[in-house]
Formats: C-alpha cells, structure tokens, sequence
C-alpha cells in the first residue's frame, strides 16, 4: 500500500468531525495505507487549535509518521514556488513545504485543494475522487503534464457517520496500523 501525507484541510476535518475523514482515515489504515504528517501541518493545526483541544489533537498528530523538513526539501520547495511565480501562479510557502516533502519522500497527498498543488511532479491522492474542478478545460495541461490524481474513491467511504463521545480518544498509532 502507499504511505499518504495528509493535508492539513484534512487533518482539520479528522479533528473537527467533518466530511466523515476519521471513518475515512481508519478505512485508509485498515487497508494497509500508512498515514503522515510534516512540520507545516503541525504548525498549522497548532496555530488554530483551542487549549481543550490539545490533548486530543497531540494524541492524533504523534500517531502519524513524520517527515522532516531537510536542506533538499526546503529548496525543492523554494524551487516550486519560484518556478510558479515565475509562470504566473502564487504559491504559498506552506504548500509548497507539504508538496516538497511529498515529492522528496515519494509520498502521495491526501488533500481536496488540489488547485493548491498544480505540482507535476506531486502525486495527489482526493479523498472524494475527481473533483469537477479537475475536469474543468483549464486544468487539461497538468493532467497532460502527468499530475495525478488516483484512485478515484466511492461514496460508501462517506455513507456512515462516526461519533466518538467526549471521553473518546484518538487511537494511538498501534490502533491506527493495520494488522499485517
């Protein structure tokens, strides 16, 4: 199976119980997948957490892999940005750490902004298939430039709801690995 770095969007929806992501992320796991986070979405969930939320939250982010900013990664990513500056389109400096880090480490992004990631290189794993906008005429050439976007997931993945009361927890990485 692969090893997925989670956009922050994500882990945000995981956290909040939005879009069904924790039956979604456990369905992920059960399969064999292997879930990651970076520095960028540590300090990004950080910024925006509430002080009840802390516990919880530190439980689920120490439960993903980690991958580090390295030298390559820092200038793969100030690469990315300048190159699409240079073309016309903005990046931001965090997008372009989580992209850098992906393609650095050959990992596939879990994300639903995929026009925050036009990254040829990058391979982008949507958590609700092929978005509309992917299909749009304008988005043609990064499909033809070999941007990806696999495999197309079903609605059953969305169908049940999951609730964890306020005593529940997020599993710890040993619950979160599937069984080999």
């Amino acid at each position: 199976m692969a090893t997925l770095l989670l956009d922050t969007s994500v882990i945000i929806d995981a956290l909040n119980e939005k879009k069904g992501r924790r039956q979604f992320l456990s369905e992920l796991v059960q399969q064999g997948n292997v879930l990651a986070c970076c520095p960028i979405n540590v300090a990004e969930i950080y910024a925006g957490m509430r002080p009840k939320e802390e516990v919880q939250t530190t439980r689920f982010l120490t439960s993903l892999d980690y991958y580090p900013i390295t030298f390559s990664v820092a200038r793969l990513a100030g690469e990315l940005k300048s190159d699409f500056g240079k073309k016309g389109t903005t990046l931001s400096v965090a997008d372009s750490l989580i992209a850098a880090v992906a393609i650095e480490y050959q990992l596939s992004l879990l994300t639903d902004n995929t026009k925050d990631f036009p990254m040829k290189d990058l391979q982008l794993y949507h958590p609700l298939g092929v978005s509309e906008e992917w299909l749009l005429p304008e988005r043609a050439s990064l499909r033809s430039e070999g941007l990806h976007c696999f495999p197309p997931l079903y609605p059953r993945f969305f169908s049940t709801s999951f609730r964890m009361s306020s005593a529940d927890t997020f599993p710890s990485v040993n619950f979160l690995r599937a069984n080999p």
